[in-house]
């Protein structure tokens, strides 16, 4: 056998589409990139590892090569010539499967040896590049990596799911070699957090955006699969997806089935482009729409916990839809969705399971109780909370129980805010769960995170110190507010650092009233005029009357003092805080803007 060795660097072209060729190649280190001049431009079949073949197609093609080679990495091949007996290209011959039919045309799937830690990195990609890189591509595609499921039949039915996605518009698709904790026979429930480390760590290596893994069924009729995405999502956005979610998903896969695997691959992936937003949100509806049928009417031999996680997932994918569209019909029916799932199992059986859906529940009661301001509803919310708090294991899932603590401090924030009573039993248990949450979010581990349960600490604490007449529990909140401003900067996320300013004016307003220190009045009408600059030059008028309104009340306050009427002064229940304006409570809580954590 006529046979020789040729290296390449990171970038390089071994042959290009078209070009006159005699010789196969058999990867021996590095991978390759094969791809295809189309009317789209240049686009990527597949990428081949160690001991790969390829470039026999146009050996056996007249001598003109089908596809483009490039190297990815520094690769070295051995080159098998026209006349060879060499057994691995004859059998790679044409690229047809054991049957020797033609492969389905459509995107290819291919096996990609998962990077080790003794490779070093391409010298194309410096260190900078490789910072900035991570959770993130280049690519135009929603890039997902599938690791082969584990049990019998569980490599086959990856492929399969591979290519059944690779024909969803936008989507392109590569298989993973098993790694890490992948590379055991079997994925015990206690490594599944270990597993999600992993899948993005593969995704980085590999530039993917949303990794599958996941294991058959004992009788091989279904697969239980698990959905990471590179970018986490954040735990407090209604319908994030976890990792520890569980997709049933039957092996016999209809139109339905590949829809709702579709749109759930879709609402799974943070994605980073405005290219890929725009896929998500041409495909996502209409995917949902057609495979929501089967996730609620599945096989009846799925077990009730499968049942349960169906709708789990659906809900997830609607959720995240309801909130994009503010729509309020989808926002209810996914709290439905929620409902029926917990309907199907126990606590007791599947505790985690039931804090995280109760979690979900909570965040969308929660949604929809602020557009109507339902009084009920955000009591059904804070429930809902008070459940996720005691059942989610903060060992296994601590951000997920400290998003819980902080949601639920929440909820019994506004319930005290409208409720006409004074009782200060709600605002000290949101203090408690706020001072839970903060025992995860750390400054340096969840700077923003921290920053907001900071905020919210301050809120509940400025009006329970206004309630007591306790001018250490105002100071209280004035140190929170003053630790939440040096995470939330002006020029990063201006309407939040707005919204802590007036928690602080108010604060400071509240504490000089009750110490009749006008070093306090005069710190507090600071922070109102930032707070106020900012709403007016971002057009935000209704939270700017709210501001300019406090202004008042400090100038009132002021004035009083300064003309010595003090005990002749007498404050108006409804002109405190603006306890029963709903625009300003509305206005100071954390979600005021969510979308500004991701402004840079």
């Amino acid at each position: 056998m006529a046979r020789n060795t040729k290296s390449y660097k990171d970038g390089d072209t071994i042959f290009r589409e078209g070009d006159p060729g005699d010789s196969g190649f058999v990867i021996l280190k590095g991978q390759v990139a094969l791809s295809k001049d189309t009317s789209r431009g240049q686009v990527e079949i597949e990428v081949l590892g160690t001991s790969g073949q390829f470039g026999e197609v146009g050996v056996m093609n007249g001598g003109l090569r089908t596809l483009s080679a490039t190297a990815v990495g520094n690769v070295t091949v051995a080159l098998v010539e026209q006349g060879s007996s060499s057994e691995p290209v004859s059998q790679k011959t044409d690229r047809r499967s054991k049957a020797g039919k033609p492969r389905k045309q459509g995107p290819l799937v291919a096996d990609i040896p998962a990077p080790t830690s003794s490779s070093p990195p391409s010298r194309a990609q410096g260190w900078l590049s490789r910072i900035l890189s991570l959770g993130s591509n280049r690519s135009k595609f929603i890039e997902v990596r599938i690791v082969p499921f584990h049990g019998e039949d569980g490599p086959a039915f990856s492929k399969l799911i591979g290519i059944t996605l690779g024909q969803c518009e936008g989507i392109r698709v590569r298989i993973v070699s098993r790694d890490g904790p992948f590379a055991q026979k079997s994925i015990a429930k206690a490594s599944i957090g270990a597993c999600i480390g992993e899948s993005r760590k593969l995704l980085r290596n590999t530039g993917g955006d949303l990794l599958i893994w996941g294991a058959m069924s004992p009788l091989g009729k279904s697969a239980n699969l698990h959905l990471v995405s590179a970018v986490p999502h954040d735990e407090e956005t209604p319908g994030s997806f976890n990792g520890f979610n569980e997709l049933p998903l039957p092996t016999e896969l209809t139109d339905p089935w590949i829809a709702l695997l579709n749109a759930l691959v879709l609402a799974a992936t943070v994605v980073n482009s405005p290219e890929k937003n725009l896929i998500v949100q041409a495909h996502l509806e209409a995917a949902i729409e057609e495979g929501a049928p089967v996730a609620q009417k599945p096989p009846r031999d799925m077990s009730p916990l499968d049942r349960a996680n169906l709708l789990v997932c659906l809900a997830n994918a609607i959720s995240g839809v309801s909130q994009r569209l503010d729509d309020a019909e989808l926002t209810e029916f996914s709290i439905d969705l929620y409902r029926r799932a917990l309907d199907l199992i126990s606590t007791d059986e599947h505790p985690m399971q039931w804090g995280m859906i109760h979690k979900q529940l909570g965040s969308m009661l929660y949604m929809a109780a602020e557009r109507k301001r339902d009084n009920d509803g955000m009591r059904a919310a804070a429930d809902a909370f008070k459940i996720a708090t005691d059942t989610i294991p903060r060992r296994h899932l601590p951000r997920e129980w400290a998003a819980a603590q902080n949601r639920y401090g929440l909820a019994l924030y506004k319930l005290d805010l409208a409720d006409a009573l004074v009782d200060t039993t709600l605002l000290k248990s949101a203090i408690t769960a706020f001072c839970a949450a903060v025992q995860v979010y750390s400054r340096v581990d969840a700077p923003e995170r921290w920053a907001d349960v900071m905020n919210n600490y301050a809120l509940a604490a400025q009006v329970l110190g206004e309630h007591l007449r306790e001018p250490k529990i105002l100071q209280k909140a004035v140190t929170a507010c003053r630790n939440s401003l040096e995470v939330r900067r002006r020029n990063r996320t201006p309407h939040l650092w707005a919204s802590t300013q007036n928690t602080l004016g108010s604060a400071l307003f509240l504490l000089g009233k009750l110490t009749a220190r006008t070093d306090y009045l005069k710190s507090a009408t600071d922070a109102f005029k930032a707070s106020f600059d900012v709403y007016m030059m971002t057009g935000a008028r209704k939270n700017a009357a709210v501001i300019q309104r406090n202004l008042e009340r400090v100038d009132k306050l002021q004035d009083m003092y300064h003309t010595q009427n003090r005990n002749d002064y007498q404050w108006e229940h409804d002109e405190l805080v603006d306890r029963n304006d709903a625009n300003w409570w509305r206005d100071n809580v954390v979600d005021d803007d969510p979308q500004e954590r991701f402004v840079n």
